[in-house]
């Protein structure tokens, strides 16, 4: 049996209330498997399964979605043997109704492990969770310092946030972030009931930098997917693809049409990690390499006596000889 909603926030918010009478006006999704769902819809579903299968049994133990909506991605991750309980908290109202119908019929997914919650997500009340979950939603967030720290505090040592989302590109100026912002929301009038801008929904445009600096403000540890179909990259381990110093972009293999443009894997890791620290000097085997450039170029004989003077001058210029 469905759990009740849990509710902490006795009314909605006024943006909450146009997103409520955005749900109880618009078409919910009526699939009952992730392979049914739209091409966005299961885009986001399958981050689930890419990053359990980039960190083995992520998807387990005390789990919460937010920004939950209808509760899709919520009604997945109940069918995980390894979940216990998955808490879907979203600030509107209608959104929460929702959730418990998306539940009940969902292709395998157990109602009993759900736990419906009125509420903010710069507001948690519980905490210790292994998993969190935001789907299209940290956008909706006024402030990202607030949020991710938010996040952040409610994780279990060791816990992850998972975050796939719209975002502009690194080149957006605040002013193109601004302007998008305040843009009119298409069909907003079908929608709400009123002519809306972006920002009067709670949907705000950043670019990738401000995903990246405030969760790593908020004390993660991030790994930045961009996904970019010009890219040769395919994702297959975050060690593997993360060495250097910048993000990588990676070819979406898994896309059908709409996808969101960035994954965040961000990890409460406390440990330290050496491996961050960049290349300070040449590796052991520079010399060597160099010498057998030398004689490949020049020969042994010729090689050998360039290397001698060289050997000489590095010799003079550490003692200063003349």
């Amino acid at each position: 049996m469905v759990q009740s909603i849990k509710q902490w926030l006795s009314n909605d918010s006024i943006e909450a209330s146009r997103k409520s009478k955005m749900w109880a006006s618009g078409k919910r999704s009526d699939a009952i498997s992730k392979d049914d769902l739209n091409d966005l819809q299961w885009w986001r579903i399958n981050m689930i399964d890419i990053v359990n299968n980039l960190r083995p049994n992520s998807v387990s133990g005390k789990v919460m979605e937010v920004g939950a909506g209808q509760g899709i991605a919520s009604a997945y991750l109940t069918s995980f043997s390894s979940v216990k309980t998955v808490h879907a908290i979203d600030y509107s109202k209608e959104a929460c109704k929702l959730i418990i119908n998306t539940t009940s019929y969902f292709d395998k997914a157990v109602p009993s492990k759900l736990n419906t919650v009125h509420g903010s997500y710069d507001d948690i009340k519980d905490s210790d969770y292994n998993l969190i979950v935001a789907f299209g939603a940290i956008h909706n967030s006024p402030d990202f310092s607030v949020t991710f720290k938010s996040l952040y505090d409610k994780l279990a040592p060791n816990g992850r946030l998972i975050v796939s989302d719209m975002s502009l590109s690194f080149i957006a100026t605040t002013k193109d972030e601004e302007w998008a912002t305040n843009r009119i929301v298409p069909g907003s009038i079908k929608k709400y009931g009123e002519e809306l801008r972006y920002r009067d929904t709670n949907d705000y445009f950043r670019s990738i930098y401000d995903y990246l600096f405030y969760s790593k403000e908020a004390g993660f540890r991030v790994y930045p997917i961009i996904w970019d179909v010009k890219s040769k990259n395919k994702l297959t381990n975050l060690e593997k693809d993360f060495p250097g110093l910048f993000p990588n972009t990676f070819y979406p293999t898994s896309t059908r049409g709409r996808f969101d443009p960035i994954l965040l894997v961000c990890e409460k890791d406390t440990n330290i990690n050496k491996n961050c620290l960049p290349i300070s000097s040449p590796p052991k085997y520079n010399f060597i390499m160099r010498a057998v450039k030398i004689f490949i170029r020049f020969g042994f004989k010729t090689g050998t006596l360039m290397i001698i003077e060289k050997i000489k001058n590095k010799i003079r210029n550490a003692f200063n000889l003349q």
